[in-house]
């Protein structure tokens, strides 16, 4: 693959319409779940498949110490992480790469829906 070649082009333009149309209708700062289930919507609207709040367990050394959810994996392709604050910090995308790392998934966004207008950062594993 190139070092041009998008992953999941096609796929990532929808799910960031979906999420400008999300924070156009519903405005910022509300609990990041109300933001999930609209995105369920949207992402049912548009027949695209996801899995919601999808447990991962974390292993040390092959022990089981622990376990995480992710917000959304859409179409087996792509996590996203919901935050509903100021900005979107290091912080987030430390935790998106931690997750894509684990999942093995190579594509994420830390979709921030705080903020006056809809930010977003992608991250590739």
């Amino acid at each position: 693959m190139s070092d041009k070649t998008i992953y999941f082009k096609e796929l990532s333009s929808t799910v960031i319409g979906s999420a400008f149309r999300v924070h156009s209708k519903l405005g910022c700062y509300l609990p990041e779940h109300c933001y999930q289930h609209a995105l369920e919507i949207e992402f049912q609207r548009l027949n695209i498949p996801f899995l919601r709040q999808k447990e991962h367990d974390v292993y040390y050394n092959e022990e089981h110490v622990g376990h995480f959810f992710t917000d959304l994996i859409i179409d087996n392709s792509i996590v996203l992480e919901l935050k509903s604050s100021e900005s979107i910090t290091g912080n987030h995308l430390s935790q998106l790469f931690t997750y894509l790392r684990i999942t093995k998934i190579k594509v994420g966004y830390v979709l921030n829906f705080g903020a006056k207008h809809l930010q977003f950062k992608r991250l590739i594993l």
